[in-house]
């Protein structure tokens, strides 16, 4: 290679004529510069002897452990960088790194999928303690007790909920004809008095918790603890529990169909009531939204 190169170290260049220089110019603007055959050609003969040179070099792969034999034999050809090989197979070419990984994915989607063991400990019933203690001031001391007040309210009735929604299953779920309506008012409670109130949902669960609560806490020596004497009214849902329920649409519905039933519908049918007006003639609610 080096006699063919000679002649191209040797050789003095001539001037270039005004023509030529033009030539070259515009091969240039093109990127279409070409050298002579008898300049590239040397270089392209030195070039493949360095490639086949670092070919016949080559970087060695240091596997660590034998493949599968269901793997075959690895790629001849391979390229010559040097990485860690997937598996823990030690080092090689990107090539041989690949052809293990897509053996190893093959193996995976081929293996049997293990049954999740659970264990059984801590399987059992366990109390959570210690129990709650119930408040004195919720049970029964002895005070003076107000007055208990009930009555009905047909949903057929109702501008809001009748009970006859698109949504209801009433087969699975069945609606309620009537929901009750209990009302509490204390005995601490003056007639003609404006009265704070608290409406109560699911009525008349946990009822009996309030009216211990007013009769003992409206009439508290201690200020901090004293409740004004505020009516309480528990209202029942219209039945059942969950989706397509009609208990569900009362509670679960994200507007304020629920607030204008109690507003419009539960407190003028408490302050029309006979029994309650007659017990106190000049009853009234609070118009304060605060109480």
């Amino acid at each position: 290679m080096l006699f063919a190169m000679e002649p191209f170290l040797c050789e003095t260049p001539t001037a270039p004529t005004a023509a030529a220089l033009d030539s070259k110019a515009s091969s240039h603007r093109f990127g279409l510069f070409r050298r002579r055959s008898n300049t590239f050609l040397p270089w392209l003969l030195m070039g493949c002897l360095m490639c086949g040179l670092a070919f016949s070099i080559g970087v060695h792969a240091q596997v660590l452990k034998p493949f599968p034999d269901h793997w075959g034999e690895p790629p001849a050809l391979q390229t010559r960088d040097l990485r860690p090989l997937p598996g823990g197979y030690g080092r090689g070419s990107s090539t041989l790194a690949r052809w293990i990984q897509d053996h190893l994915d093959q193996d995976a989607s081929k293996a049997p999928v293990q049954a999740e063991t659970v264990s059984s400990e801590g399987d059992g019933d366990y109390v959570i303690g210690p129990e709650y203690t119930l408040d004195p001031d919720l049970t029964d001391r002895g005070n003076p007790k107000g007055r208990l007040f009930e009555f009905t309210m047909p949903l057929a009735e109702s501008r809001y909920f009748k009970g006859d929604d698109a949504t209801l299953e009433p087969d699975r779920k069945p609606v309620r004809k009537e929901r009750r309506i209990f009302v509490y008012v204390p005995a601490a409670y003056r007639d003609g008095d404006k009265a704070p109130f608290l409406v109560m949902h699911d009525g008349p669960n946990r009822l009996d918790l309030v009216r211990h609560a007013l009769d003992n806490l409206t009439i508290s020596k201690d200020a901090e603890r004293r409740l004004p004497a505020f009516v309480a009214i528990s209202v029942q849902n219209g039945g059942n529990d969950g989706k397509n329920s009609q208990r569900g649409l009362e509670y679960d519905t994200m507007s304020d169909r629920l607030a204008l039933f109690i507003h419009h519908e539960v407190l003028p049918a408490v302050l029309r009531q006979p029994a309650l007006r007659e017990a106190y003639p000049n009853f009234a609610l609070t118009e304060d939204p605060w109480g």
